[in-house]
């Protein structure tokens, strides 16, 4: 492992109360032989996203995520992000029941719930795309 996936593993001990890799693997729904995966070769970049948003910490500048048609997260490793270049005119406005939401997502949310809610909205996405 890395010295960022030991620091990132300490984090989500405290957070999820887990002493293991594979305790970690359990309550991510993954598989208990990836734990021995990255204890040899470190987070795969997804896994180590998915920890860095789950246990709010600032994720790496270098590494950009899009979704695919059957909505598994793709890492990507690109040069420095520029923020100038996010076009806002296509975001839709955010009213304050918006609002309301993300900072009750940002102040209350435990990583579980965010990462249940992420899924239930795929899914709900890929019904309407689908």
């Amino acid at each position: 492992m890395t010295d960022e996936d030991k620091v990132l593993f300490e984090k989500a001990k405290k957070m999820f109360g887990i002493n293991s890799l594979k305790e970690l693997a359990v309550k991510l729904g993954r598989a208990e032989s990836s734990a021995t995966n990255w204890y040899k070769t470190g987070f795969p970049k997804s896994l180590r996203y998915d920890l860095c948003i789950m246990l709010n910490v600032p994720t790496p500048s270098n590494i950009s995520v899009s979704h695919t048609g059957n909505h598994n997260n793709v890492i990507q490793q690109v040069g420095a992000i520029n923020n100038d270049n996010i076009n806002l005119s296509k975001l839709p406005p955010i009213d304050e029941n918006i609002r309301e939401l993300v900072e009750l997502l940002i102040t209350y949310a435990t990583p579980k719930i965010r990462m249940e809610l992420k899924e239930k909205l795929l899914a709900i996405k890929a019904l309407e795309e689908g």
